[in-house]
C-alpha cells in the first residue's frame, strides 16, 4: 500500500502565527440530515431545508426493496446553488440489494430539493446476478479520503482493513465494477471513489480581501473559524469540490476565492 506523502505539514498554530482566525460565537460544527417531508411517496421525495444557510445535506427516503418498502440514505452530502439546478450523488448502498440506478438526483426547489429519481432495489440473488467488472486502466492520480473508509479487494469486496479519514493515496489504477469506481493504492487493495476524491499536489499562497469562510473537503461550511481579511495563507493542495475550486490551508480545512 502506497500513502501518499505530504508536501508539507501545516498546523494551527503556524496558521496563526501567519494571520489571525476569526471566532465566531458558534461553537459547534454538524452534518445536516434531512428527511423525506412525506415519507408516504416512496419514488419520489421532497426535502424541506434551507439550503442558503445549511448548505450540503445528507438526504433520507424511503425506497422500495422487494416487497417491503425500506429507508435510505445518500452517503454524499448533496447540493444545488440555485434553484433549478440538479444535484447527482451515488444511489444509497442497501445491503443485499442492487439498485436500479447507480445515481440518484435531486433538483433544487424554493423549498430545498425534490428526488427526480425512481428508485427501487432487487435481492442481490448470487446464483442469479452476474457481477459486471471492466478490466482496470492506468491511472496517475491523488485520492483523499472524506472519512475512515473500508479497504477493498480485487472483486470489489470489502476488508477488514480501513484507512483513515483526511489520508491522501497514490493511486496507479482504477476499476469499475457494478459501476462503482475503485481506485487501486497497493497490491490486493482499492479505495471506493465515492469515500473521497481526487486532489492536486501544489503550493499556493491564498490571499484573503475580507473575513473567508472555511470549509470542509466534503464542501460543509465551518462554523467556528474563519480566515481574517487581509492576510496570507500557505496551500499545499486544491481539489474540485461541489463543481467548485478550494484551496487547503489546513487539515480538513478548504477555501475558494469569491
Amino acid at each position: 500500500m502506497k500513502k501518499f506523502a505530504k508536501y508539507m505539514g501545516i498546523t494551527v498554530l503556524t496558521l496563526l502565527a501567519v494571520g489571525p482566525i476569526a471566532m465566531p460565537t458558534i461553537n459547534t460544527e454538524s452534518e445536516m440530515t434531512v428527511e423525506a417531508a412525506d415519507n408516504n411517496v416512496k419514488s419520489y421525495g421532497d426535502f424541506n431545508i434551507d439550503v442558503a444557510n445549511n448548505g450540503p445535506a445528507y438526504l433520507y427516503f424511503y425506497a422500495k426493496a422487494g416487497n417491503n418498502e425500506v429507508k435510505v440514505g445518500t452517503k454524499s452530502l448533496v447540493y444545488a446553488d440555485k434553484i433549478g439546478e440538479i444535484s447527482t450523488v451515488d444511489a444509497p448502498v442497501l445491503d443485499g440489494y442492487v439498485p436500479n440506478y447507480n445515481k440518484v438526483s435531486f433538483l433544487r426547489t424554493p423549498t430545498g430539493y425534490s428526488l427526480l429519481t425512481n428508485l427501487y432495489y432487487t435481492k442481490n440473488d448470487a446464483s442469479s446476478v452476474t457481477s459486471i467488472q471492466a478490466p482496470a486502466s492506468s491511472v496517475a492520480l491523488t485520492f483523499e479520503l472524506f472519512d475512515d473508509s473500508a479497504v477493498y479487494d480485487n472483486n470489489g469486496m470489502a476488508t477488514s482493513t480501513t484507512l483513515p479519514g483526511a489520508s491522501s493515496w497514490s493511486v496507479d489504477k482504477e476499476m469499475t465494477i457494478n459501476g462503482i469506481t475503485y481506485y487501486h493504492v497497493g497490491g490486493n487493495e482499492w479505495l471506493k471513489g465515492s469515500d473521497g476524491l481526487e486532489i492536486h499536489i501544489r503550493d499556493n499562497i491564498v490571499d484573503t480581501v475580507k473575513l473567508t469562510d472555511l470549509y470542509t473537503i466534503k464542501g460543509k461550511k465551518i462554523t467556528n473559524r474563519a480566515l481574517g481579511a487581509y492576510t496570507k495563507w500557505y496551500s499545499d493542495r486544491y481539489a474540485t469540490i461541489n463543481g467548485v475550486t478550494y484551496y487547503r490551508v489546513a487539515t480538513n480545512e478548504w477555501v475558494h476565492p469569491y
